[in-house]
Formats: C-alpha cells, structure tokens, sequence
C-alpha cells in the first residue's frame, strides 16, 4: 500500500509543478541557444552582424536569465507550498474523511508525506543542475568559455582536493556523521512543520493558517531552547582533542536531532489517531 500512497501522492503534486519544472529546462534551453548565436554568430571579428542585434540579444538573455533565477525560485517555493497543503487537506479538510477510510496505517499515511517531500525537493534539485549544465553547455559551445575558466581555477580546485582530503583522512566519523546530521535535521524540519500543522489544526477549526504558523514557530523555539542548553553542557565537557570534541558535538546533536523527529512524529500521530479535528 505504500508504493500505490506514494503514487497517487506524487501525481497530486506532479499536476501543479511539473510544467514548471519543464519551464525552467526550456528556459535554460533558449539561454544555451542565444549564448552559442552570440559567440558563434555575433562575437568573432569577422562578423557582419549589426550591433544592435547583439545588442538585442545581450537585452534577452539578460531578461531570460532573471526570469530562470525567479522560476527557480517559484518552483521551490512552489514544491513547499504544494508538499505542506497535501498534508493539510489529506488529513484536515473533507478530504480526511477518504483518507481514513482508506485501508493504509497512519505510520504509511505520515511517511508517504516525508518521502513525498524528499523526493520532489531532490527531483527540483536534479532540474536546476540540469538547467545550470545547460548554460554551462551554451558558454563552452559559444565562447570556449568554460574550459577557460576551468583552466585558470585548475590549480586552486587541486589544492582543494588536497585540503578535503586531509579533512577526510583526519575527521572522517565527522564527516560522515555531519553528512547524517544534515539529512535528519532536514527531515526534522518537515516534522516540524506537521506537528505544528497538526497542533494548529487540534486547537481551532478558526483561522487555522495562522495558528498553525504561530504553533510551528512555537514548536520551534522550545527546541531552539533545548539545542541551546545541549550546546551549553558540552561546551562545558573536557575532550582530549580537537577531533574527538568535533565528533562529540555532532554526536550529541544527531542523536538529540533523532529524538526531536521522533516527538515531532509520534506526537503528528497521536494527534491524527486521537484528536482528528476535520473541517
């Protein structure tokens, strides 16, 4: 029953960002376009081409590539938007009512609306790198100008790779500990904003938005307290060294990132099984 939850959760989303997402690609497209004409057709010095027609070109790339920056903006806030109000109206709305007659458990309900998350912000990630290879594609093509530029960074990317290296050779737990971190604090943060939907929606059946926006950000601060008075304690432990303390402090934060889900989620469940309040 998961895979048919995640289907139809997935389509729900895919009908209002879908064609935004094909929108930014063909956006970035033109871009690639207009760059290979302007350093292929327009810019070498034996050109016959009018300046005003570069220069009318240099106009719409301009007004292109502002328009690709706030589509990829819209399209992020849209996946947000969209993810947050399917958790909304699947559980809190008449729609509710479908959703609990459905033969599926709330633990199947819940991580549908994670990984549903998850996904769209990965699949919006995958796009605006496809998008930003694309006008890489279009400089190189038109002006050579990405193996120039690669060329000139070449020893400083190497340095780099010397330097991260050293970072992995020494603090390799940390490193992949942080790595951990950063996608439990990532899903913790769409708990967060569930459990302070579901409060909201608890309290009052007026005005919900706001409640539930003034929740979340309750939610958020009595943790932000807790993470305070974590980082107090362990500031105040001895370690032995710079490695273990690094280690230790990002310990203590994944686990105590760990707990903080794990009550935003069991406590989004107890809500939904216990004190369902539908519209």
């Amino acid at each position: 029953m998961f895979g048919k939850s995640l289907k139809y959760e997935f389509r729900a989303i895919a009908r209002k960002v879908l064609l935004l997402f094909l929108t930014i690609l063909a956006v970035s497209v033109i871009i690639g376009v207009a760059v290979i004409l302007d350093g292929r057709v327009f810019a070498p010095a034996e050109s016959t081409a009018p300046s005003t027609l570069r220069e009318i070109l240099y106009f719409a790339q301009s007004i292109l590539l502002t328009g690709l920056l706030i589509l990829i903006f819209v399209a992020g806030v849209t996946v947000l938007i969209m993810t947050i109000k399917r958790f909304y109206t699947s559980f809190f709305t008449d729609e509710g009512y479908l959703t609990f007659t459905l033969p599926v458990t709330m633990n199947c309900h819940l991580m549908t609306k994670i990984v549903s998350m998850l996904i769209w912000n990965l699949f919006g990630g995958l796009v605006t790198a496809v998008a930003y290879l694309i006008l890489l594609g279009g400089m190189e093509l038109g002006y050579g100008a990405v193996t120039e530029a690669y060329a000139v960074l070449a020893d400083d990317l190497r340095e780099m790779g010397r330097a991260l290296s050293v970072i992995w050779d020494e603090y390799t737990g940390s490193v992949i500990l942080a790595a951990i971190y950063g996608l439990l604090f990532y899903i913790f943060e769409i708990l967060l904003v569930y459990f302070g939907i579901s409060i909201g929606c608890m309290l009052t059946k007026r005005h919900r938005v706001i409640v539930s926006i003034l929740c979340i950000i309750g939610v958020n601060v009595v943790f932000s307290i807790l993470d305070s008075i974590l980082m107090s304690i362990l500031s105040l432990a001895a370690f032995p060294d710079s490695v273990a303390s690094s280690f230790a402090v990002l310990l203590s934060l994944t686990v105590f990132c760990l707990v903080k889900g794990m009550a935003c989620y069991l406590g989004t469940k107890a809500i939904l099984i216990k004190r369902l309040n539908l519209d």
